[in-house]
């Protein structure tokens, strides 16, 4: 299945930009600050910034983001209830995977739109689920097999969210989907 959430490939990514405890901890502490979007960007394949996130990125930032950041990258963007849509995004062209909404609504653009389901799902207008959000209090790949194991062939990114966690994660858990044949 190709389309623009994930393309042909699972996604895998962490929620938020930017993290201070990934200091030191999985940013090497010699790398530059301006060189962080592009380390993350060798670990995973996608980024959910939530609304108080990006409503602030400058253009330049995003310019050199999307500079640094593989074709097959993309970025989900949350809304916040009642948002204007599509004056405010930050350009991020095909990079943009998907809008995070509280409803679905009428766009002029064909710009993906998933809305909150049940577990951590979020779905596209059929009621598909095309996104995962897993909230994991540490790192666990017990429960993180579980959890790949039972998740609808249609998701297309996950994105884990908790403390303890960092982008160094997604590696093991990319290895882990492709083991279970879900990558």
């Amino acid at each position: 299945m190709q389309d623009s959430i994930g393309g042909d490939r699972l996604l895998l990514g962490m929620s938020g930009w930017p993290h201070p405890e990934w200091e030191g901890g999985y940013f090497p502490e010699d790398l530059p600050d301006d060189w962080q979007f592009a380390f993350y960007s060798n670990d995973a394949s996608c980024l959910l910034l939530r609304a108080r996130e990006w409503e602030h990125l400058q253009g330049g930032l995003v310019e050199e983001w999307l500079e640094e950041v593989p074709g097959h990258f993309r970025f989900h963007l949350e809304l916040p209830p009642g948002a204007a849509v599509e004056s405010s995004l930050p350009p991020l062209g095909h990079h943009l995977g998907a809008l995070l909404v509280d409803r679905f609504r009428d766009l002029a653009s064909d710009i993906p739109q998933l809305c909150a389901g049940p577990q951590g799902y979020w779905v596209d207008p059929a009621g598909v689920p095309r996104l995962v959000r897993w909230n994991e209090p540490g790192f666990d790949l017990r429960r993180l097999r579980e959890r790949l194991q039972g998740m609808p062939d249609s998701v297309r990114a996950v994105i884990l969210e908790g403390e303890g966690l960092n982008p160094g994660h997604l590696s093991e858990l990319r290895t882990l989907a492709e083991l279970l044949g879900v990558a």
